[in-house]
């Protein structure tokens, strides 16, 4: 499984990009309000404005195979927390939080094991029906001692 590759641009006035790229847990990454600390200034990240960027690296000398990159890009204006649109297709809003998809997969993961240890209704019948026999024991005993 690949690493998820963040890439976070924030944009000068004077119309320069600053960067920071974070994978895994290396680099900048937002804290648990969704606020990131770039420059000594926050910034919100928001899932609905981030963008998929793939890059690929050129062949070199013809040897190797060409390195495909994925990153999810955010980009901000200076001094402004909220992130800009990169075009003008808008995203809707993401159906599952971060969240939700760990209960969901919780809740699968205990769903295999519950499922592991299925219960039997031929074993229930036979636990009844020993339990019957028992009590009928019981009741003609009871029935001869008097």
């Amino acid at each position: 499984m690949a690493k998820l590759k963040y890439l976070w641009i924030v944009e000068s006035r004077a119309g320069l990009w600053n960067h920071w790229i974070s994978t895994g847990k290396r680099g900048p990454m937002p804290d648990a309000d969704g606020f990131m600390l770039l420059d000594k200034k926050k910034y919100a990240t928001d899932p609905r404005k981030f963008r998929r960027w793939t890059f690929r690296t050129r062949k070199i000398f013809g040897k190797g195979s060409r390195i495909k990159r994925t990153y999810q890009v955010q980009l901000w204006k200076e001094n402004d927390p909220t992130p800009t649109e990169f075009l003008h297709v808008r995203t809707p809003d993401p159906r599952f939080t971060s969240e939700m998809i760990a209960t969901m997969s919780k809740s699968k993961r205990l769903n295999k094991i519950i499922a592991g240890e299925s219960f039997d209704i031929l074993k229930l019948i036979l636990l009844l029906s020993v339990i019957g026999n028992l009590v009928i024991v019981g009741w003609l005993l009871s029935q001869v001692i008097h």
